[in-house]
C-alpha cells in the first residue's frame, strides 16, 4: 500500500467508526418509527420471513420454486411501497431507517471486492498528510510557500554564485521532481546550513506526492534512530510493526537533520542498513542534513557517502538562515 501501518491502522479505524456509526444511527431510527409506527414494525417482520419462506421452498421438491419466488418477490415490492407510504405520511424520507454509509460504493469497508476504493485512497493521503504537519515543526509546507525573496540575490565573492538564482533553480528541480515522481525515481541529499529551506522543500515534495497516492514516510533522524533503537534493545515491536522494514518499505523516505542524532556504533550502523537496503529495493529516498561532505565522511565512514555520492543527487543550498530573517 506504500503508507505507514500508523496510517494504514487510523485510515481503518476511522472506516470502522464511519460503518459502525451509521448501523447504530439507522438502529436509532427504527426504533423510533416504531414507536410512531408500529404498522412498519409488522412490515419488517413479513419482509424478513420472505429469505426463510424461499429457502424452505428450495427444500421442498414439491414446490414450483419460480412461481414461489416471483410471488414472494410482487409481496415484498407491495409492502415496501406501503412501508415508504407511512414513513412519508409521517414526514419522514422513505429510507429513514435504512443504513447510510459514507461511501455507498464499499459500505465503508475500504474495498470493493478486491479493489481499493477511492474512499479509502483519499483517506490515506488526508491522514498521511495532517501525519507529516504534525511530525514538521513547520506545519503546512508547500512550494506556494516558498519565497525566493530571503535569499540575496547579489553574487557571493567567496561562493562565486548567486543564491538567489541557485535557490531558484534547486525550487524548480523539485517542483519538477514531485510532478514526475514514481517509485523509480531518484534519491536526492539535501545539504546546507541550518534554515536555508531544506525541510521546506523537502515537505513540498511529501505532499505532491502524497497528492499522487504514494506513500511517505518523514521522520527526523534523531526520532527514527532513537524508535529503532528502543525497539532492537528492547526486543519487542510494538503494534505498528517493525519501524525499520516500514522506512525501508515507504515508497519515498525522507530522513530530515541527518547529523542532528547522538552517533554510536550502532545508530551509524542503522543509517547505512537504511540507506543500502533502500538503494537495492530501488526506493527514493530525501535526506537532508547540515553535514559536510567531509562532515559527514567523518561521521558516517567512507562507505556511508561513497554510496550517497553513488547514487543521490546532490543539491546544495545557499543564503542566509531564514528563521533569523523572519524573526527580524
Amino acid at each position: 500500500m506504500g503508507y505507514s501501518k500508523e496510517i494504514q491502522k487510523k485510515a481503518f479505524d476511522v472506516l470502522e467508526q464511519r460503518r459502525r456509526g451509521a448501523q447504530d444511527t439507522a438502529q436509532e431510527h427504527r426504533q423510533e418509527v416504531y414507536a410512531k409506527i408500529p404498522q412498519v414494525a409488522a412490515i419488517d417482520r413479513q419482509l424478513s420471513s420472505t429469505a426463510l419462506s424461499v429457502a424452505r421452498a428450495v427444500l421442498d421438491e414439491n414446490q414450483n420454486v419460480g412461481e414461489l419466488i416471483e410471488g414472494l418477490r410482487q409481496k415484498n415490492l407491495s409492502l415496501q411501497e406501503k412501508r415508504a407510504a407511512l414513513l412519508r405520511h409521517a414526514g419522514l424520507p422513505s429510507n429513514y431507517t435504512d443504513v447510510i454509509y459514507t461511501c455507498e460504493k464499499c459500505k465503508d469497508r475500504g474495498y470493493v471486492g478486491s479493489q481499493m476504493c477511492s474512499c479509502l485512497q483519499n483517506l490515506l493521503k488526508k491522514l498521511a498528510h495532517e501525519f507529516l504537519c504534525e511530525q514538521s515543526a513547520l506545519g503546512n509546507c508547500s512550494f506556494s510557500t516558498f519565497h525566493l525573496d530571503y535569499y540575496p540575490d547579489q553574487i557571493d565573492p567567496a561562493l562565486g554564485i548567486n543564491p538567489r538564482q541557485r535557490m531558484g533553480e534547486i525550487l524548480q528541480y523539485c517542483q519538477r521532481y514531485a510532478s514526475r515522481f514514481s517509485l523509480a525515481s531518484h534519491s536526492i541529499l539535501m545539504q546546507g546550513k541550518t534554515g536555508l529551506g531544506k525541510t521546506h522543500l523537502s515537505l513540498s515534495i511529501a505532499s505532491a506526492v502524497l497528492e499522487q497516492g504514494f506513500g511517505v514516510i518523514y521522520m527526523s533522524a534523531q526520532n527514527l534512530l532513537s524508535k529503532i533503537e528502543r525497539e532492537h534493545f528492547a526486543r519487542a515491536v510494538n503494534d505498528n510493526g517493525d519501524t525499520f522494514s516500514m522506512v525501508c518499505d515507504a515508497d519515498l523516505l525522507i530522513l530530515d537533520d541527518l547529523g542532528a542524532e547522538f552517533a554510536t556504533q550502532f545508530t551509524v550502523s542503522a543509517i547505512y542498513n537504511i540507506i543500502n537496503s533502500r538503494i537495492l529495493g530501488g526506493k527514493p529516498t530525501i535526506i537532508n542534513t547540515n553535514l559536510t561532505l567531509s562532515e559527514l565522511r567523518d561521521r558516517y565512514t567512507e562507505r556511508i557517502v561513497s554510496r550517497l555520492m553513488g547514487t543521490y543527487s546532490v543539491l546544495t543550498f545557499y543564503g542566509n538562515d531564514i528563521r533569523q530573517l523572519k524573526r527580524q
